[in-house]
């Protein structure tokens, strides 16, 4: 099965400039202007983005951009103290894409966390 992103997501995993990500997007998707309604395939893009280049033999060639997005998967713990998403209890604009790219379980856990966060916030202030 196959996720579904937008540039500002994609380069939030990438850890490109969103500018190039949408520049990637007009090729994909044959359009001059890119919204963050317009989303494309993770199996295009794993077609489109290349290889890792390293100096370990393990990640050599392996595809970059499920590299990424596994080192993006891992990270989402250190966004749990982020104001926007205790204010709001959710993750908000690009860090939204953690819960298409989550396992339900992590997901349950990133919400009973910002909620927590959310009621020790206004609890004692």
């Amino acid at each position: 099965m196959s996720t579904y992103i937008n540039y500002q997501e994609l380069s939030f995993i990438m850890k490109n400039k969103s500018s190039d990500c949408k520049i990637l997007f007009q090729g994909i998707l044959a359009k001059e202007k890119i919204s963050l309604k317009d989303e494309v395939s993770t199996e295009k893009l794993r077609d489109r983005l290349g290889t890792v280049r390293s100096v370990d033999s393990r990640l050599d060639g392996t595809c970059k951009f499920a590299f990424m997005l596994g080192q993006c998967k891992m990270s989402f713990r250190s966004f749990l103290n982020d104001a926007d998403a205790i204010k709001n209890k959710v993750f908000t604009g690009s860090k939204a894409v953690f819960y298409k790219i989550l396992t339900a379980a992590e997901i349950e856990f990133i919400n009973k966390n910002l909620e927590y966060k959310n009621k020790q916030k206004h609890n004692f202030r």
